[in-house]
C-alpha cells in the first residue's frame, strides 16, 4: 500500500521542497560573512530564534521516532518531547540573559574562560561528539521517510537526497535560512503530525475509545514509565540537560537581537513542542490498535499519513516530515561546524571563515551518512538521548557554574568533573546496569563535584585556622 503514490502524492511533496529551497535562497541575502551565517552577528528576531530551535529540535525523533515509541511502548513515548519543552522553558527564564550577554560565541568558549583551555577543549570535543550522535539519528530517520516515498530507493541513494537537501537548507542561509525554514517547517508540522494526531483521536471515538480499545488491554500502554523509571526520566533529563548543553541552542539564542528576542522565542518554543509530541503519540496508538502487523515500528507515522490523507495533501505533510528530518540535521551541522570554526580552526579571513563554515558542513553530512549505514540499532531515540546525555553530564554542568557561580570551582576540578561524567556513562554500558546510564553519568559528575568542592572548602578552613 506505501508503493501506490501518485502524480498528486509527488506533486505535494515537489511542492514542499521547491518551497524550502526558495526560502534558503531568499535567506542567503542575509549572510555577508561568517557571523552572519553563524548568528553572531545577533539580527534575528524572536519569530527567527523559535524558528531556529524548534526547526532543530523537531526533528526525526519527537516526529517519527515518537511514534515509533508509542507504537511500541505506549504515552512514555513522550519524554523526548517533555524534556525539550523543559529546555526550552530553562534557555528562556534562567539562560537567556547570561548567554546573550556573553562575550564567547559558544559554550565551549565560555568554558574555556572559565576554566582553562583544557576544560573548553575537553567540552568542544564532548559537545560536537554528542551532537554528531544525534545528527546520525537524523539520517537514519531520513532513510525511513524516503523509503516511503520512493519504495524501491535504495539506502544510499535516500542518504545522497538527505545530505544535497541539507545543503540547500542551511549553505545558503546559515542560522536565518534555518529559522525561516524553521517557521515554515513548524506550520507544515501542524498540519501534518498534530493534524493527524486529532484525525487518530477522532478515529477512536475520542480518548474514551483509546482507554477502552482491546488492542491496550494487555502490557502498559498507558504507563508513562513503561521502559522503567529509569530509562523514561533519564530519556527526559537528558533531552532536557542537553538541549541546554548543545551548540545550535546556544547559538539560536546568541543570534536574536535583544535579550527580548531571544527570551521570547525560547518560550514560544516550549509552547509550539508538545502538541506535535501529543499528535505523534496518538498516531502510533492508533497504528498499533489497527495496523499491529506494520514491519517496523518507525514507520508507524509515514504509513499513518499515507493511508488516512487526500494524495495531495499527503504528498505536501510528507514533504514537511521529510523537511523536519532535514531541518533537525542542518541546525546540528551547524552547530558543530560553528564549534570546529570558532574553538579549533580559526580562519584568518571572513571570507576564508565562511568557506571553511560550508565545507565542514559537507564534509560532517557524509561521515554520519557513513555510519548511520551501521549497526546503529533499532531505536531512534535512543541515539538522540545518548548525544543528548553526553553533553549534558559535561557541558550543562560546566557552562552552568561558568555563567552563574563564576570562581566557585577550581579548574582541575570541573574538568575532572567533566571526564568522569562520560566515562560512568560508558562503564555503565559495558556493564548493563540496571539504573539508565545517563542517570548515573550525571550523579557521579554532580557527587563528585560536591565532595570536591566540600573537601576544598575544608582545606581552605584548615589553611586559615594554621595561620
Amino acid at each position: 500500500m506505501l508503493s501506490n503514490f501518485s502524480i498528486y502524492h509527488y506533486a505535494g511533496i515537489l511542492v514542499t521542497l521547491l518551497t524550502v529551497v526558495i526560502i534558503g535562497a531568499f535567506s542567503s541575502k542575509r549572510v555577508r560573512n561568517a557571523r552572519d551565517f553563524r548568528g553572531d552577528s545577533r539580527q534575528s528576531s524572536a519569530a527567527v530564534v523559535m524558528g531556529a530551535i524548534v526547526g532543530t529540535l523537531v526533528g526525526g525523533s519527537s516526529t517519527i521516532g515518537t511514534a515509533q515509541l508509542a507504537f511500541s511502548y505506549g504515552l512514555s513515548a513522550c519524554w523526548f518531547v517533555i524534556g525539550s519543552s523543559v529546555a526550552c522553558i530553562l534557555l528562556g527564564t534562567v539562560y537567556c540573559r547570561p548567554l546573550h550577554q556573553s562575550t564567547e560565541n559558544t559554550a565551549s568558549g565560555i568554558i574555556k574562560k572559565e576554566f582553562g583551555p583544557s576544560a573548553g577543549m575537553l567540552s568542544s570535543v564532548i559537545n560536537a561528539c554528542g551532537m554528531f550522535m544525534a545528527l546520525v539519528a537524523q539520517m537514519i530517520s531520513a532513510g525511513a521517510v524516503w523509503g516511503i516515498i520512493f519504495p524501491g530507493l535504495t539506502y544510499p541513494k535516500a542518504l545522497a537526497l538527505t545530505i544535497v537537501l541539507v545543503l540547500v537548507y542551511v549553505v545558503f542561509g546559515g542560522v536565518h535560512g534555518v529559522g525561516l525554514i524553521g517557521i515554515f517547517k513548524l506550520v507544515l508540522l501542524y498540519l501534518a503530525v498534530f493534524g493527524g494526531g486529532c484525525l487518530a483521536l477522532w478515529k477512536f471515538g475520542g480518548f474514551g475509545g483509546i482507554l477502552h480499545h482491546q488492542a491496550f488491554s494487555a502490557g502498559n500502554f498507558f504507563n508513562p514509565l513503561a521502559r522503567g523509571w529509569s530509562t523514561d526520566i533519564g530519556s527526559a533529563l537528558s533531552a532536557a540537560l542537553g538541549c541546554l548543553g548543545s551548540q545550535t541552542y546556544v547559538q539560536a539564542i546568541r543570534s536574536g537581537s535583544s535579550v527580548s528576542s531571544s527570551r521570547k522565542g525560547a518560550l514560544l518554543s516550549a509552547l509550539m513542542i508538545p502538541p506535535i509530541g501529543i499528535g505523534a503519540t496518538l498516531i502510533g496508538l492508533y497504528m498499533r490498535a489497527n495496523h499491529p502487523e506494520l514491519a517496523e515500528a518507525k514507520l508507524a507515522l509515514p504509513y499513518f499519513l499515507v493511508t488516512n490523507t487526500p494524495p495531495l495533501l499527503c504528498g505536501i505533510v510528507m514533504g514537511a516530515i521529510l523537511i523536519t528530518v532535514i531541518g533537525a540535521s542542518a541546525g546540528l551541522t551547524l552547530g558543530i561546524s560553528s564549534i570546529i570554526s570558532n574553538d579549533f580552526f580559526r580562519a584568518k579571513s571572513d571570507k576564508k571563515d565562511l568557506l571553511l563554515s560550508r565545507v565542514y558542513i559537507a564534509l560532517l553530512l557524509f561521515a554520519a551518512a557513513a555510519l548511520s549505514t551501521g549497526s546503529t540499532g533499532n531505536m531512534i531515540l535512543d541515539f538522540s538521548f545518548l548525544g543528548l546525555g553526553v553533553r549534558a553530564v559535561s557541558c550543562v554542568i560546566a557552562y552552568t557554574f561558568a555563567l552563574f557561580w563564576s570562581g566557585a570551582c577550581k579548574p582541575r576540578i570541573m574538568t575532572a568533573a567533566m571526564i568522569l561524567g562520560p566515562a560512568s556513562i560508558l562503564l555503565s554500558e559495558l556493564l548493563n546496569c540496571p539504573v539508565d546510564s545517563l542517570m548515573v553519568g550525571y550523579m557521579t559528575a554532580l557527587l563528585f563535584l560536591g565532595a570536591a568542592l566540600r573537601l576544598e572548602k575544608h582545606r581552605a578552613s584548615l589553611a586559615r585556622f594554621d595561620r
